[in-house]
């Protein structure tokens, strides 16, 4: 993950603002490096902010020598919408014994125009992931689950059974691929996954902006006995989890 104390201000002075939950750059841009070890392969990142109506801010993966040289530009993206901004950059990238991955965002230089964090994920060199069917672990609309998640709410999910009791995670299992659907809302939303035992980073899994039911993937760590934090915000929603594989 990367959080508002990484990032650093080039060619322009960094601001914190709270009330957006990120930092800006009055002029220059911003950069956070990932740690990403040698002999892994980068594989994708989920980076937040707000933008503002006109242009948003420049997103872009780059790789570093120890000379501080740009070895390549690995993706690059613009949504250019106003409001929340998600963004995801992909690249099977191989870092090098002497490489570092570097995360550039070129904000407006407004406090309506920030960058906030970004998760991301890399398979390691001896690669650990395990691929499974997929197996539904929640389900808010099953009796005793709690009900749809209440806007501004916060619900602990165990992603080690199925919610017919059989095995599904290890218990040494460090991070999941999940499928997060949400379903029956009476607006629009977002939901945002993060390990149990940390603070919400200020991230989203899955958006929507009306009653349909939608579904989105991806990729988050556990915290402690296999658990995730789920958080809502806007209309309150059922939400169901399904697992297609974990790191081990």
């Amino acid at each position: 993950m990367i959080g508002l104390p990484d990032w650093e201000g080039l060619d322009g002075t960094l601001t914190y603002d709270f009330a957006s939950i990120g930092v800006y750059a009055s002029g220059g841009f911003c950069i956070a490096p990932l740690q990403v070890p040698p002999g892994a392969t980068f594989k994708t990142l989920s980076a937040f902010g707000t933008s503002n109506a006109t242009t948003g801010q420049d997103w872009v993966l780059i790789a570093h020598d120890t000379l501080n040289n740009t070895l390549l530009g690995l993706a690059g993206t613009n949504p250019g919408v106003p409001g929340r901004q998600f963004v995801t950059l992909s690249a099977d990238y191989l870092v090098g014994p002497y490489t570092r991955l570097l995360l550039q965002a070129t904000p407006s230089g407004d406090v309506n125009n920030t960058v906030s964090g970004a998760g991301y994920y890399f398979v390691p060199a001896s690669p650990g992931f395990h691929t499974i069917a997929p197996v539904r672990v929640y389900d808010s609309r099953l009796t005793g689950a709690g009900g749809p998640l209440a806007s501004g709410a916060t619900r602990t999910v165990s992603v080690a059974m199925s919610t017919h009791g059989a095995p599904v995670v290890p218990s040494l299992a460090s991070a999941v691929f999940y499928n997060l659907t949400v379903v029956g809302s009476p607006g629009g939303g977002y939901l945002a996954l993060f390990p149990t035992g940390t603070t919400w980073p200020g991230n989203s899994s899955i958006n929507w902006t009306d009653g349909n039911a939608l579904a989105n993937g991806g990729v988050v760590a556990l915290g402690g006995d296999r658990q995730v934090n789920v958080f809502c915000n806007g209309s309150k929603t059922h939400f169901l989890i399904d697992i297609t594989g974990y790191y081990l």
